[in-house]
């Protein structure tokens, strides 16, 4: 999804990612919810009968078109740029030219190779990494490796994190299915403070600033819930809470930030490997 809209706009599409997971998580709490007195078999079939919808996706979505370019399949490229400018009503030929205009050439810019240097790599390297599998590029050029270790760092321990702060959430309240809806709701003021704040202070800044936060923030709500000498502290449930539940909203915000901002760093001829990685 990212890959369909320009650099200015990625966010969204995290934005819309983000909304729609949280929807689909409460939406799974309710099933649950609802199933909890039949088994488990129950609730298996209800999510795949509704995962059906996969089914059609293959007649109404199309192929990214900076991955036709990267991967060379210029006319199945040509092909769905003449459905876009059918699509928006534009002349074909307008649509065309931009892009040469963009990219001097197709050619050009459908060339892995070329990506591959603007990520660090030297002429001479493009042309035997052309050879090459594509993991060994990552290995054999130092800034590339350099850049994939430290993203692929901050991808799992984002994700580990926030995962574990996923699982946890039923441990919020004494009632399961609250304390898992809880920990979801707070899913979406962090949406909402993802969009306003990503394109204003950019991305590293999102992510370092929330990341601390949640962290303070955590920590004392765990201090709170395990210190005998916070017995005396009024209200020291509902602090707790409280304190934990924004500092899950907080590390929402830093693991979008963290989502959009590695995906951006590489190139689409790359990006694919780095998932793979």
């Amino acid at each position: 999804m990212l890959e369909l809209l320009p650099k200015e706009r990625r966010a969204i599409v995290e934005q819309l990612k983000t909304f729609l997971w949280s929807t689909s998580l409460l939406f799974l709490c309710f099933i649950a919810y609802v199933t909890r007195q039949l088994s488990w078999h129950y609730t298996q079939l209800t999510l795949s009968l509704i995962s059906l919808y996969v089914v059609v996706l293959w007649w109404v979505t199309d192929e990214s078109l900076p991955w036709l370019f990267a991967a060379n399949k210029l006319k199945e490229a040509e092909v769905l740029l003449q459905k876009i400018a059918r699509i928006n009503k534009v002349n074909y030929e307008n649509v065309s030219n931009i892009l040469k205009n963009n990219f001097v050439q197709f050619e050009s810019y459908a060339s892995p190779d070329t990506q591959l240097s603007g990520a660090g790599q030297s002429g001479d390297g493009t042309k035997k990494a052309k050879q090459e599998d594509h993991v060994m590029v990552f290995l054999k050029n130092r800034h590339l490796l350099k850049l994939t270790l430290i993203s692929s760092f901050l991808s799992f321990t984002v994700t580990m994190v926030y995962e574990g702060l996923l699982m946890m959430s039923p441990n919020l309240t004494e009632d399961f299915y609250l304390g898992f809806v809880l920990g979801v709701v707070t899913e979406f003021p962090a949406t909402v403070l993802f969009s306003f704040l990503i394109n204003r202070i950019g991305r590293k800044k999102c992510i370092y600033i929330f990341q601390i936060l949640a962290g303070v923030l955590l920590l004392v709500s765990t201090v709170l819930s395990n210190t005998p000498l916070s017995d005396n502290i009024p209200g020291r449930y509902w602090v707790s809470l409280v304190t934990s539940l924004i500092g899950r909203l907080a590390f929402s915000v830093s693991y979008s930030s963290v989502v959009l901002y590695v995906t951006e760093l590489f190139p689409t001829s790359v990006r694919k490997c780095l998932k793979t990685l």
